[in-house]
């Protein structure tokens, strides 16, 4: 009796796991089917759940698996790109808190790729690893108590404020032929530059013209005092050659273009260590030496440096990363402008004339 009593609850048992799992199951793909549905993102067919996560509060996360064959074009097709190493660490935080950490998570960042976007109300990632084939997807929607709004991607066009960049380059330009009065003054500049002459020079700047915040330095011994064995001039030339921009409403113009403020978006660029690369064909190298050969080509790249103290290193070469972490090697430092280095600023006068009122470095 004992024997058939055991048998029984362990059918019973077996039976009600059975109801439990494939219930599971069917909640899953109707949750996935959701996810798939409020993301625009489409699996084929043949996709595989392997894991998955509902809080029931404010997002789902599910792992799954796509065919090798179908694999490349899901990641065409939901414009996946490759990952940084900050969005990395933010992945495998987040997921540590939910699933267990296998081999999938534990490559490096050259065998991810990577999208989100906000284009249906709710915020939304993937995560790709090229190796397995798996498949992260995750997508946040508002809770019931509000603290989580639904994202908006129909923006008003005239309400341009709400959206937030993050630029990868700043492409060279100059405005000042926008001005003929500051066209004019940066002619006569240049005229200086080519004589070497430092009364026409001073005569285009203000009286208390700043050379370093920092060591509040000003007036035209001050410039005497910063340049006295340096070459003035060389430095000078470099800046004109790379173009400026107009900024404070048009009160100001600075030069070069790349130490403008609003060409770095979003990004919170620590201004010591970062810059900008000059040219659109710098070559990127794996080691400091440019005899080397190049492992990829950058264009007007924003990056930030590696171990610089602002001094031009003496084999030429900078290590650098790319904005957004997703490139790493060494350039020519004589394509790069440190967003640290001397910026020339113009000052709109009340005459209607432009003088340079500061010519210093982010100090």
């Amino acid at each position: 009796m004992k024997r058939i009593t055991f048998i029984f609850f362990s059918l019973a048992f077996i039976f009600t796991t059975l109801i439990s799992c494939n219930s599971n199951s069917k909640d899953h793909a109707e949750s996935i089917k959701w996810m798939s549905e409020v993301t625009n993102v489409k699996f084929p067919d043949s996709t595989i759940t392997l894991d998955f996560h509902n809080n029931h509060e404010w997002r789902m996360i599910a792992k799954l698996k796509i065919k090798e064959s179908q694999f490349k074009q899901f990641c065409q097709a939901n414009n996946l790109i490759g990952i940084s190493l900050q969005e990395k660490k933010i992945w495998n935080n987040d997921l540590s808190l939910i699933f267990d950490i296998d081999d999938d998570l534990l490559r490096s960042t050259s065998f991810y790729l990577t999208t989100t976007n906000c284009n249906t109300g709710n915020h939304w990632r993937i995560l790709a690893d090229k190796i397995s084939h798996s498949v992260w997807l995750e997508v946040i929607y508002p809770d019931m108590g509000g603290d989580i709004a639904p994202c908006n991607n129909n923006l008003d066009s005239t309400d341009q404020s709400k959206v937030k960049s993050y630029p990868l380059k700043i492409n060279p330009r100059d405005e000042s032929k926008n001005s003929p009065e500051l066209h004019e003054s940066i002619l006569k500049l240049k005229k200086a530059i080519t004589a070497a002459d430092t009364l026409a020079l001073f005569q285009l700047m203000d009286s208390n013209i700043v050379s370093s915040h920092g060591g509040a330095i000003y007036g035209y011994d001050g410039v005497k005092e910063v340049w006295r064995n340096r070459n003035l001039w060389m430095k000078l030339k470099q800046i004109l050659s790379l173009g400026g921009v107009f900024d404070k409403d048009g009160k100001e113009f600075r030069l070069p273009y790349c130490q403008a403020d609003r060409f770095f978006g979003e990004w919170d660029v620590e201004w010591y260590t970062a810059g900008v690369l000059t040219t659109q064909t710098t070559l990127l190298y794996l080691t400091p030496d440019s005899s080397s050969q190049a492992i990829d080509t950058l264009e007007y790249s924003i990056v930030e440096t590696i171990d610089y103290n602002g001094l031009e290193p003496e084999n030429g070469m900078i290590q650098i990363t790319t904005i957004d972490e997703k490139q790493k090697g060494f350039v020519k430092y004589s394509e790069f402008y440190s967003t640290s280095d001397y910026m020339l600023i113009f000052e709109l006068q009340d005459n209607g004339k432009w003088i340079i009122n500061s010519f210093a470095p982010y100090d």
